[in-house]
């Protein structure tokens, strides 16, 4: 067993060379099949089909299986080394026709995550559920979907389509990053050796809506823009949703951040999730460089 793990979908084993870490797989091999990597993969049960396409920017996405027939859904397999932290790149797609992009990836029978977009011909929604608009995009700014796995089983539920054919081109999974959710009335994170990019959405109660920010422009939900470093708006007489625009970036070495009482999302920045967490409370102070 070798990982990191890569399984690129088409019609025709022999269409393209697959890349370094990546085997095929044309709708028709079943788990448990071996790898060229060495792992024990395929299809529990077989998609509804496979085709090529002619594409030659990325040699990922050189194909497609497919699931077109309603409600059914189908299971690609991927025994893991261990239980553990993985992250996973997906590309849900078709270059040559509009298809769907339905699934969800699970560890053994739970699901931690589900994608559901509709993609136009020549777009691919990555792990994270969003859609990008080209092949280009798609290779640049792809996000992988970071996971924490119990057991030693991942899986790729392909469907059920919601309008055209449920579509996967390309799988990809690596050890690391790893997603933890939090619930906490007052939590305390501290980051050394790298950056990591906090996302904050709050919800500003109408009878205590006062809110602080400084060093970042932030967006409420009417969309009225609150400067850097001037950044206190209140509100009264209803809720208001309160969204950061962009992330807020945590330099290593002296990031400690507290909350109480809102949601974040962290995340390490350059591609890879280091920490994913959720945390819920009511009001938030932030400290540390932002």
């Amino acid at each position: 067993m070798a990982f990191p793990q890569g399984i690129d979908f088409r019609g025709t084993g022999g269409f393209v060379t697959d890349p370094t870490n990546y085997d095929w797989n044309d709708g028709t091999i079943s788990y448990p099949h071996t790898s060229a990597q060495g792992n024990t993969v395929g299809w529990e049960s077989l998609p509804d089909g496979a085709a090529d396409r002619a594409i030659t920017s990325d040699r990922r996405l050189a194909g497609i299986n497919y699931n077109s027939t309603a409600s059914k859904t189908t299971n690609f397999r991927i025994d893991l080394p261990s239980s553990g932290n993985y992250n996973v790149t997906l590309g849900l797609g078709d270059d040559g026709f509009a298809n769907d992009a339905a699934g969800a990836i699970v560890d053994s029978s739970t699901t931690l995550t589900t994608l559901s977009q509709s993609v136009t011909a020549g777009q691919f929604c990555d792990a994270t559920n969003v859609v990008r608009t080209s092949v280009t995009d798609w290779v640049n700014n792809n996000q992988p979907y970071a996971g924490s796995f119990s057991s030693t089983i991942f899986r790729f539920k392909l469907g059920p389509k919601f309008a055209n054919a449920a579509v996967i081109a390309t799988l990809f999974v690596a050890a690391g990053g790893g997603g933890t959710n939090v619930t906490a009335t007052s939590a305390a994170e501290t980051w050394s050796g790298r950056t990591a990019a906090l996302n904050i959405q709050t919800v500003v109660s109408a009878t205590n809506g006062s809110e602080t920010w400084s060093g970042k422009a932030a967006t409420v939900a009417a969309n009225t823009a609150i400067t850097a470093g001037n950044g206190a708006e209140t509100w009264a007489g209803q809720a208001a949703t309160v969204q950061i625009s962009g992330p807020i970036t945590i330099a290593a070495g002296n990031a400690t951040e507290l909350w109480s009482g809102f949601a974040a999302t962290v995340s390490a920045a350059g591609g890879v999730v280091q920490r994913n967490r959720v945390f819920r409370a009511k009001k938030h102070v932030i400290y540390g460089s932002s």
